[in-house]
């Protein structure tokens, strides 16, 4: 796994987010996997979710948290800080 890729592509997720996406990886993995063993078209010696079957999840997934709720949240944090 490339845990730098797979941060990088999930900046604005939030850990259900994260979730969301990590089931659809592995709904996709075992989908794939199961092909595999059956020995179908997609057999290519591989089990198991990927870098890219994660990355690909990840894209098709609209994170929660938007930049501008990220700006009003540091705003919020430098208004009501202790001095």
């Amino acid at each position: 796994m490339d845990v730098g890729a797979l941060v990088a592509a999930s900046e604005l997720f939030t850990p259900a987010d994260i979730e969301h996406a990590a089931r659809m990886a592995a709904q996709t993995s075992f989908e794939r996997d199961l092909e595999a063993i059956g020995g179908g078209a997609g057999a290519h010696g591989r089990l198991g979710a990927s870098t890219d079957d994660y990355l690909a999840a990840i894209d098709r997934c609209r994170p929660t948290v938007t930049p501008a709720m990220v700006d009003e949240f540091s705003a919020d944090i430098t208004a009501h800080a202790r001095c």
